[in-house]
């Protein structure tokens, strides 16, 4: 049931977050409107992921789509970081490129994520079920993954 509501809600949300980034595209020349572009654009390919895992008819393919979808959750958090700096009034903060420095912890997770069956570092181990129509994938999560979802948090 649950899978069936994100798959009705998700489409909806997409387009509503296409528009959003379309209204500020305009104004990109700003930090603060890069940010939010950057947010906008990391939200709707992290939902992309995960409809595409959902819809996925393989378990090669499901997996993909779940590597796809964590690439992009820390640059959720990141992006919005950025745009919550420049918004309260400290664009100082971001504007030098100390914020790429923001992008070394999720740099190596991506690395994790696409070599997990060498090393179980970020999954131990990928099990499949089907959530009504749906291939769906669920882990069990290895250290790094606990050590991404705190860097997450705290930003």
């Amino acid at each position: 049931m649950d899978y069936i509501v994100f798959v009705a809600v998700a489409p909806v949300a997409i387009c509503l977050l296409i528009l959003a980034a379309h209204a500020v595209w305009p104004y990109r020349r700003k930090l603060i409107s890069r940010a939010l572009l950057g947010y906008l654009i990391a939200v709707t390919c992290f939902l992309l992921g995960n409809m595409l895992e959902l819809f996925s008819t393989s378990q090669v393919a499901s997996v993909f789509w779940v590597q796809v979808a964590h690439v992009f959750y820390p640059l959720i958090a990141i992006t919005w970081f950025i745009f919550a700096l420049a918004y309260a009034g400290f664009e100082h903060l971001v504007a030098s490129r100390k914020p790429y420095l923001l992008l070394l912890l999720p740099a190596i997770s991506v690395l994790l994520i696409f070599t997990h069956p060498f090393h179980g570092v970020f999954w131990k181990d990928l099990h499949f079920f089907h959530g009504g129509p749906f291939l769906t994938v669920r882990g069990s999560y290895g250290p790094w993954f606990w050590i991404n979802g705190v860097y997450v948090g705290v930003l």
